[in-house]
This record gives structure tokens, sequence and C-alpha cells, in this order.
């Protein structure tokens, strides 16, 4: 049976701070999740019908929805439904409200890999807080909400105490490298084109490929993405 691909937004809440690269929200998915289970991500989920209607309301801050919908080539209502639904899944989430696109910034678009159980067409975007707080509201979804440096949460992912799929750990080693929000923003794609990975064999190894690698059909990689294959147990 081949999965039906549904589409999905994440949110990478960043607490803005004079340090750079600032602290961001990992929350730990159920165990009984269907897709990626006990893994930790950033907050998001799929797309509902009342984001339409959110999403025309943020429509209506002309300057920043422009800003954000600069990034895409996909038609407004479909990018700014996509906002709509990471701050919703983010306040169900966690607890935080976020209602306004000053500090919302577009970062990458993932299509998760045929053979997975589910599949996701996902936006991910970057919000900068002015502050956080050390307990958020957990849900039946998610638990275990950290606040963690781009380095330390790779850290944690490395060394098996976390686990991280490839969308997460490649936006972190972004911002673990980046000096700036500048320079962050610097090195999102323009236009945005989704990433398209896939499982191969490689001996004894699986492997997730991404375009730009030798083992994956396109050529033109990410400038954003720093790894083009991700190895797998």
């Amino acid at each position: 049976m081949i999965a039906t691909i549904s589409p999905a937004s994440t949110l990478v809440c960043a607490h803005l701070s004079a340090q750079w690269p600032p602290k961001v929200l990992l929350v730990k998915r159920s165990d009984r999740a269907r897709f990626l289970p006990g893994a930790h991500v950033f907050p998001g989920g799929r797309l509902e019908p009342c984001d339409l209607l959110l999403g025309e309301k943020l429509r209506k801050d002309l300057v920043n929805f422009s800003r954000i919908a600069s990034y895409f080539e996909q038609k407004p209502d479909l990018i700014s439904s996509h906002v709509a639904a990471a701050l919703r899944e983010t306040q169900e989430e966690t607890g935080l409200v976020i209602n306004k696109l000053d500090h919302i910034w577009p970062l990458s678009h993932w299509l998760t890999p045929s053979g997975e159980s589910a599949r996701f067409d996902t936006y991910f975007f970057l919000a900068l807080l002015d502050q956080y707080g050390p307990t958020l509201a957990e849900s039946t979804e998610t638990s275990d909400h950290r606040w963690l440096s781009p380095t330390a949460a790779l850290d944690h992912h490395y060394r098996q105490e976390i686990f991280m799929a490839p969308p997460t750990r490649a936006i972190l080693e972004r911002m673990a490298i980046s000096a700036s929000l500048a320079d962050l923003i610097s090195a999102v794609d323009k236009p945005i084109k989704a990433i398209c990975p896939y499982f191969i064999e490689q001996g004894r190894e699986k492997l997730l490929v991404l375009p730009g690698d030798p083992l994956h059909h396109e050529e033109k990689a990410s400038q954003f993405i720093m790894a083009t294959r991700f190895n797998f147990p």
C-alpha cells in the first residue's frame, strides 16, 4: 500500500538573545506515534481545515507575509496555511502562543521518502522568541520539552541519548555554524525547493541520500543543507 503524502508544517522555536546561535525547542514524539515514535523534533504537524482561515488573517500583515512568501513559488494561500499550521501545532503541543509574523522566517521544505509508513510534505519555519519558559504545557502527542543549543542537541543525538530525523539534524547543523541570524537566513534557498530524499542499500549500510549526492539522481543540492547522505543501522 502506498502511503498518502500529507501536507505538514514545523516551527523551529528559537530564543532570541545576545548569544548566537540561540537555544531551540525540541519535543519528544510519543512512543506510540505511527511516524518517528520517540524522536525529538521541532513542534509541528498536519495541516487542518482551520489553517486556511487562520492563514487568511496572517496574509493581512502584508509586509511580513510578503517577505515570507517571497521564498516560495507556491500560491500565497498555500504558504499562509502552512505558516498557520506551524503556529497552531506549536501552541497545541507546547503552549507557546505565536500570533505575529514579525520574526518568522522560512527555512526548508522536505518530502518524507517512500517506504515510510506515513509520508509528509513538510515546510519548516523559524520563529524567534523574545522569551521562553522553563515549563511548557505537554500534550498527548509530545513530552520531554527541551531548550538546547544546536550544538548540544546534536551532541545528544551523536551520543545516542536522543534520536533526531535528518531534517531536524540538517537544520541544527546549519544553525550551529551560523554566525548570526543574517548569516543563517542568507543560506536559505530562494526559491525554496522540496528536498526529496530516498533510501538506498550500499553493502550492509542503509543510506538516505539527498539531491546533490553522487548516489541521488538530482544533481542540484540545497545550499542550506550541509550533508547529502545520512547513515542508518
